[in-house]
């Protein structure tokens, strides 16, 4: 039997280098900020540093980090919207819900009627309860449910069960909520986003590299140092007369850690157009190494 892992309430997750934002904050940089208080960012001033790619081509420097509602935008470049990430916090159930009455013995995983009564729960319990305490009442309400035949808590995660229906699906079933809070909801958004941009001006500052793609869905970046290391031999490679496909593929190694993936190494190897503003800035690098040696 296929086992189904499920959670009754999903916490809000983006790609996980954009959600671990670092709260680095910029003195100085936001036009009209106070960052030390966590005021609203705008604009930034000029960032000489730093090198940035979106979709493949090589934005010119200096870069202007800029904040329009919920979006980010290096240079008027769109580079991601949290708009999407923005969830409201569940308001406590007032009473303890009643468990349906028409629940059926052939209930599923996805049966609507079910997991919404059993979040409606949690969201009663949390309220209310410790962890432990909301898990263990939970398992006791799943063995009442008549299209449930076991319940066994996972030995690995003992706010989690393994749950087999009457219908012989089985499934390993949260009892618990990941979290009860969204890390981004619409009292602290402006906030959040305002965090980000002053990371993206604390990093590009230092020399770190950036390459964005997919509107947002995709974020890679090293440091000053990688940069100082790879982009050299990276634009050498986009720059060679192989073909396309050897090009995407040397990229892939080159870039490794993270690894990106085929589609976009062939984004960045069709996109990129000639830059003399890159090119000199590469060579400044290469020259900096020789120099440092």
């Amino acid at each position: 039997m296929k086992r189904v892992i499920t959670q009754f309430v999903t916490a809000p997750m983006f790609l996980v280098c954009l959600c671990l934002v670092m709260a680095l904050e910029s003195q100085g940089e936001e036009k009209g900020d106070n960052p030390m208080t966590g005021a609203v960012f705008t604009n930034s001033q000029p960032i000489s540093n730093g090198f940035v790619f979106v979709e493949g081509q090589y934005v010119d420097a200096p870069y202007v980090i800029s904040r329009k509602d919920l979006a980010i935008y290096i240079n008027d470049k769109f580079i991601v919207t949290y708009a999407p990430l923005v969830k409201e916090l569940p308001l406590p159930e007032k009473d303890r819900p009643v468990c349906p009455s028409n629940i059926s013995t052939n209930a599923g995983p996805n049966d609507q009627v079910v997991t919404k009564y059993l979040y409606r729960m949690q969201n009663y319990l949390v309220a209310k309860q410790g962890r432990a305490e909301v898990a263990d009442e939970m398992e006791n309400i799943l063995k009442t449910l008549p299209c449930i035949k076991d319940v066994k808590r996972d030995r690995g995660n003992n706010e989690c069960a393994i749950i087999t229906y009457m219908n012989g699906k089985t499934e390993n079933m949260g009892l618990v909520p990941p979290s009860r809070k969204p890390v981004i909801t619409p009292t602290n958004a402006v906030e959040y986003v305002s965090r980000t941009c002053r990371n993206y001006v604390e990093r590009l500052k230092k020399g770190d590299f950036y390459r964005f793609a997919g509107n947002g869905s995709s974020i890679f970046t090293f440091s000053a140092q990688t940069a100082k290391d790879e982009l050299p031999g990276l634009v050498k490679v986009l720059r060679s007369s192989q073909d396309d496909e050897t090009k995407a593929k040397q990229l892939r190694e080159m870039l490794r850690l993270p690894p990106i993936s085929e589609e976009e190494s062939k984004v960045f190897v069709a996109n990129l157009c000639p830059s003399k503003q890159l090119d000199e800035r590469v060579e400044a690098l290469i020259k900096g190494d020789k120099s440092d040696k």
